[in-house]
């Protein structure tokens, strides 16, 4: 499953994505809209970055299963 991680501002983007480059498989970066986008999100790296204040979404757009069955 592919999620959207998204940091309220440039310094707590910088946190989450050194946290996530080392945590989990980090396929997208965009610095200016302080968003990620990740596979592989393990539950534990998921509330860390909730604790970070950071949004966390699943992007069913890059889905293999489809979003509405």
């Amino acid at each position: 499953m592919r999620y959207q991680v998204r940091a309220p501002d440039a310094a707590a983007y910088s946190k989450i994505a050194l946290l996530l480059r080392d945590e989990a498989k980090v396929v997208l970066e965009l610095p200016r809209r302080h968003t990620l986008a990740v596979e592989d999100l393990a539950t534990a790296v998921l509330l860390k970055v909730r604790g970070m204040g950071a949004t966390v979404e699943p992007d069913y757009q890059y889905s293999a299963e489809p979003a509405y069955p």
